[in-house]
């Protein structure tokens, strides 16, 4: 009976041990995932180019606050460095690379704040991330300092940083072409081409999908007329994915709504939607 006792115990001992050992593991993984996803912050090298007579603001230092895919924040100072209060206005912009005059074909304009500082003194701005709506993309960040003379305004300094910023949410994904064909037998072949992107610092277990309904069904995902089986994929941090179902579609004549779907694994849970693309014609099936 000591013997079996003992045993009991040591069972119930060692289980106790591997569940803590799987619940810190868990939470170390918790931890990894937050320092992997923590917002940095880039240091940019001012003043960049000469100063010149009329210059009366100058940049004194530039940071900005980044995740893989977001611009969070612009910090700037700006020193007046002349003899007299000077006005002026500050501002940054996302434009796309090596355009020669980035404000023509910014995508994203910060608006402008207004300065006003004494002789010799320095002033500190913060700017916000760019707007939701701002299309996803890479840009080039420069930020602007103008200064203001008898209510006419010049350039005073600015600055770039060295890296592309890619500003975007977590995960891309569009559907970028459909095509119909005619097999040999007189069947309907409906080509479609996704594109994904992994923008987060993860690596993902991707599943893939598209569903035909009547347009501007209130529950398309219930009441489709066809479903494409979901496709499995994995992408690393940063890593893009364009691939071609081609599918016989068996349906009535008539149009059609065709939405894409992204869902993710989660540690072998039930896959959740992620993102969703509505293509912006509908499908005719004559």
């Amino acid at each position: 009976m000591k013997i079996r006792t003992l045993l009991y115990i040591a069972v119930i001992i060692i289980v106790n041990v591997i569940l803590v050992m799987l619940g810190i593991s868990v939470l170390l993984q918790s931890r990894v995932d937050v320092q992997l996803n923590a917002p940095v912050v880039r240091t940019v090298n001012v003043p960049q180019g000469q100063s010149f007579t009329a210059q009366t603001l100058r940049l004194t230092r530039f940071n900005y606050t980044k995740t893989s895919h977001e611009l969070l924040s612009v910090e700037l100072e700006v020193e007046n460095v002349t003899t007299t209060p000077q006005s002026g206005l500050v501002w940054y912009i996302l434009a796309p690379e090596g355009d020669p005059e980035p404000w023509r074909t910014a995508a994203y304009t910060a608006p402008e704040q207004s300065i006003n500082i004494d002789a010799g003194q320095r002033i500190t701005l913060t700017f916000a991330a760019p707007d939701e709506d701002t299309p996803e993309g890479e840009y080039t960040l420069s930020v602007w300092v103008h200064g203001i003379t008898d209510g006419q305004r010049f350039h005073s300094d600015g600055a770039g940083a060295p890296e592309m910023l890619f500003v975007g949410g977590d995960y891309s994904f569009r559907i970028t072409e459909i095509e119909q064909e005619q097999t040999a037998t007189g069947e309907n072949l409906l080509i479609v081409t996704f594109y994904s992107r992994n923008n987060t610092e993860m690596p993902i277990d991707l599943e893939m999908s598209y569903t035909l309904s009547e347009p501007n069904a209130e529950r398309p995902w219930e009441n489709a007329l066809y479903t494409l089986p979901f496709k499995e994929t994995q992408l690393d941090s940063g890593e893009a994915f364009v691939v071609t179902y081609r599918d016989v579609v068996d349906l009535p004549e008539g149009e059609y709504q065709l939405i894409g779907w992204l869902h993710q694994n989660v540690r072998g849970q039930e896959s959740v939607e992620i993102a969703r693309y509505i293509f912006p014609e509908l499908i005719e099936n004559n």
